[in-house]
């Protein structure tokens, strides 16, 4: 059921080919379509419609029948008949003729019969006169003769007009001060509220200012802190490292009687101390990341030649082998390749070789036709057949 606006149905009603979760909420379902009569609603859904969705020919429905209806303890109203209803005929003769007072029949029936004689003799006089207040009564003070306008009424009613149209112009004046006055007004009541409007967004930004700088302190205050706690736990960290480092050189100062002397190779350390420092230092990028990659390039040039060079020295073979490292072995031996193989010569079958077998067909038809012979397939194939056989 369509309705124009909230809480109010009409009698508008529509149908739905299909679910509508749309509708949901906004139009009462009070039925649906069941039996034969689907195939009316396909047929009505394939009309033609505008661009406003409303069909361009109406569509009517004549009939509808309930099947099943849940509300049957509702009573249809009565509408009333549009057709006025007929008034039956009375057979009574209708009475024209004019009733006559029976003055005999009342208590004061003589004085109501001479006021009646009175009336009527005064109707009939006045018939066809003019009825005014002149003649109808008997008053001093009023006149039945003409009124005769003179020329100081003349000039009195001149004055009275002059005064009344003074007092007009007067009214337009006082009307039109009024409106510029209330213009006035008007304008300065539009100057003052945008003063205000002017006063209130200024104290919305200073407002919004305090706010802002408020917050700035407050973010400052707490950055603040915790800048000065991690200064105070990195301090922490590094006094316990400090006394971790204490503890560990006297734990080796106590052993360092009974432990071998160490002999350190300055070239050794400087490779081992320049690879721990390069693997503390973390993968660079963009431009940075080319200078680094030419520096570990050098180093290990570098590395390769010092590796090169003691070798190259006149030391015993065990020395040698103590002074390289196990890691570093491999720098010291020489790179030699092997000797490439030749490619085989790859034999092209248009061009004659000595090196390649002569494959030769007598059933080829062209070796047929440069020896001068049939080249029909059936000779070929009885040929074959005869050698077969013996």
């Amino acid at each position: 059921m369509a309705c124009l606006a909230e809480n109010m149905n009409a009698s508008q009603f529509f149908f739905t080919l299909g679910p509508a979760t749309e509708l949901t909420g906004k139009h009462t379902l009070f039925g649906k379509v069941a039996g034969d009569t689907l195939f009316n609603m396909l047929r009505l859904g394939e009309g033609d419609v505008g661009p406003d969705e409303r069909p361009c020919r109406l569509h009517r429905i004549v009939t509808t029948t309930v099947v099943l209806n849940p509300y049957d303890d509702i009573v249809p109203r009565q509408l009333p008949s549009r057709t006025k209803p007929k008034e039956p005929e009375s057979d009574a003769v209708q009475v024209t003729a004019k009733a006559t007072k029976n003055f005999s029949l009342l208590s004061f029936g003589e004085e109501a019969e001479e006021e009646e004689h009175v009336t009527s003799v005064v109707s009939e006089k006045l018939r066809k006169k003019g009825k005014s207040a002149h003649d109808l009564l008997s008053d001093p003070r009023l006149s039945s003769q003409p009124v005769t306008i003179t020329d100081k009424d003349t000039e009195l009613v001149s004055q009275a007009t002059a005064e009344a149209d003074k007092e007009a112009q007067e009214r337009r004046r006082r009307r039109q001060l009024a409106m510029a006055e209330s213009l006035e007004t008007e304008e300065e009541k539009q100057r003052r509220i945008l003063a205000l409007q002017q006063e209130a967004e200024e104290l919305r930004r200073a407002i919004v200012q305090s706010k802002r700088l408020e917050m700035e302190l407050k973010n400052k205050e707490v950055a603040d802190a915790e800048r000065r706690k991690r200064e105070a736990q990195e301090r922490e960290e590094a006094e316990a490292e400090a006394l971790a480092r204490w503890e560990e050189k006297e734990l080796l100062g106590e052993e360092n009687s009974l432990a071998k002397e160490v002999v350190i190779d300055p070239e050794t350390f400087s490779a081992d101390f320049a690879g721990y420092k390069a693997k503390a230092k973390k993968a660079k990028k963009g431009a940075d990341r080319e200078a680094s990659t030419m520096a570990l390039l050098e180093r290990f040039t570098s590395r390769l030649h010092s590796v090169v060079h003691t070798d190259s020295q006149s030391m015993p073979d065990d020395e040698k082998q103590k002074k390289v490292a196990i890691m570093d072995s491999w720098m010291a031996s020489r790179l030699v390749s092997e000797e490439p193989v030749p490619a085989k010569q790859v034999l092209d079958p248009t061009m004659p070789h000595p090196d390649r077998y002569d494959l030769y067909d007598p059933r080829n038809p062209l070796n047929v036709r440069k020896r001068g012979g049939d080249i029909s397939l059936d000779g070929n194939a009885d040929h074959m057949k005869r050698k077969h056989k013996h």
